[in-house]
């Protein structure tokens, strides 16, 4: 990629998010799914960590919904 300026106040999540998308768009689909992932302090194959996380947003979306 080539180098891009990102305003000084922008937080970091939306400017790695937009350079991690297509590395991640092509690695996901061909990679091995008991591909290890450091999560914190664990260490979970690939397939087990994506699991994890989605439970984690419908929880946290279901949180959220709850409370408005």
């Amino acid at each position: 990629m080539g180098s891009r300026r990102w305003p000084a106040d922008l937080p970091l999540w939306p400017r790695s998010s937009t350079l991690l998308a297509p590395r991640l768009a092509q690695q996901l689909p061909t990679g091995p799914l008991d591909r290890p992932v450091g999560m914190f302090a664990h260490v979970l194959p690939l397939d087990r960590c994506l699991l994890t996380r989605l439970v984690e947003l419908v929880v946290h979306f279901d949180d959220l919904a709850v409370s408005l």
